[in-house]
């Protein structure tokens, strides 16, 4: 168990105590399990509990529909699982695939995974069947978000547009190969999970303001209270039987409550604007959660806990998409400040190399003139200036220079043309100092 002063990401340990507990206690065998569950295979419980939604909603065909009092709602849920390299967020949701079980009667319902590719790729895949009105189930997931930035963001993709239509259910067109290619509007059901680090996680964050962000529910692979040790034994999932009535086209239903609030919330923003918390994809993602908290205890009807727990899971990816967001800035602040400093490095060294080529060229030129003993010919200033490189004559021009204003040096001309150089009344001085 982790400790206190430990903790890291967007929740302190009092809030994952508190987040745990507003999730799971009291909350029925179902939701229970799911904790047990994710525990016994050494994963964090809420982005499990995430992931099984998820898959309980991606393992329905796309004429299962939830009715909240705004029209036909479709069940594509969108998740970010924000981790580290190695927290096992890939080997998470195969537990998922593996612990959750959803059927009607002896039938078994499950999604097909794939890889996301294009746009046209996607409308292709979601294809109904020759003779089938609503498409196979499929969730979609990306484990390197950076491969996925590549995807969305590369010249004449339409894959961004296609992601966004499919998390509102948006009918969906294409065309390859000389053929046009058409998903009808609410016929088809398609999650995505996305596996992001914490410095690359910018990458769904950054871009143009279409609302692709606020489409996800985010959660981090962390767990300060995991087990210590293996379990002898691993606990599974319930059963999710879905009542025949969804499968035949019934809406799974909502409380009169939550329709109020959501017509109420739809009017805000009618009339005002997006305001605070009030966002028509932030209520839109958590009537999916609520209709999958339902459907995790095989019923078809959202109970107002459901709504709370989704308002939870929702309150909770807030804090981890703005975590997200301040762990990006902080690493472009230290990003830029690293840059700074290695430019005054970079300066403070060349500065220390000029400083230390001059010396070396100063001992140089006093040790050429104090060379001649007294009452011999003064050191040939010309002939030190030859046995110089290029590069060097501009500083020692300069040197004697200043040495000849000094009174380190006199120089005098030759018939020849050449100079010479002779030890001034400072030389001594300047010798003993250089």
């Amino acid at each position: 168990m982790a400790k206190p002063d430990e903790m890291t990401g967007s929740q302190s340990y009092a809030e994952w105590q508190q987040l745990e507990a507003d999730l799971f206690d009291n909350a029925g065998e179902a939701l229970s399990r799911v904790r047990e569950c994710a525990r016994s295979r050494g994963v964090q419980p809420v982005p499990f509990l995430l992931a099984v939604l998820q898959r309980v909603l991606c393992s329905l065909p796309g004429n299962v529909w939830f009715d909240a009092g705004k029209g036909r709602g479709c069940l594509n849920l969108f998740t970010v699982l924000l981790g580290i390299p190695g927290a096992g967020k890939d080997r998470m949701m195969g537990a998922v695939a593996e612990c959750v079980e959803v059927c009607e009667a002896e039938r078994r319902l499950e999604p097909v995974p794939l890889h996301l590719g294009s746009g046209e790729g996607i409308v292709e895949t979601l294809q109904p069947d020759e003779g089938e009105v609503v498409t196979r189930p499929v969730v979609f997931g990306a484990s390197e978000v950076g491969t996925l930035h590549t995807r969305l963001t590369r010249t004449g993709s339409t894959l961004r547009g296609t992601l966004l239509d499919i998390y509102s259910g948006n009918s969906l067109g294409a065309t390859t190969k000389g053929s046009v290619l058409v998903v009808p509007a609410k016929s088809y059901t398609a999650g995505l999970w996305v596996a992001a680090q914490p410095d690359k996680a910018h990458l769904l964050l950054d871009g143009d303001d279409d609302g692709f962000r606020h489409r996800f529910v985010w959660a981090e692979m962390l767990d300060p209270f995991a087990l210590a040790e293996r379990p002898a034994e691993q606990v599974g999932l319930l059963a999710v039987s879905i009542p025949s009535s969804v499968l035949a086209g019934s809406p799974i239903t909502f409380p009169a409550e939550v329709k109020r609030l959501v017509w109420t919330e739809g009017f805000e923003l009618a009339a005002y604007g997006v305001s605070g918390s009030n966002s028509g994809h932030r209520t839109y993602t958590r009537l999916k959660l609520a209709a999958g908290l339902a459907l995790l205890r095989s019923e078809a009807a959202v109970h107002m806990d459901d709504w709370r727990r989704a308002g939870v899971l929702m309150d909770y990816s807030d804090k981890v998409q703005e975590y997200a967001m301040t762990y990006a800035k902080d690493r472009a602040v230290e990003a830029e400040a690293d840059k700074l400093e290695a430019k005054e490095a970079a300066a403070t060294e060349v500065l220390q190399r000029k400083l230390n080529k001059r010396r070396r060229l100063e001992r140089d030129a006093l040790e050429w003139i104090d060379a001649p003993e007294d009452g011999q010919q003064p050191a040939s200033w010309s002939k030190f200036m030859q046995s110089k490189p290029g590069r060097d004559k501009p500083l020692l021009r300069m040197i004697g220079e200043q040495w000849e204003q000094e009174g380190v040096v006199v120089f005098s001309p030759t018939d020849t043309g050449a100079t010479l150089a002779e030890r001034g009344p400072n030389f001594h001085d300047a010798l003993h100092s250089a």
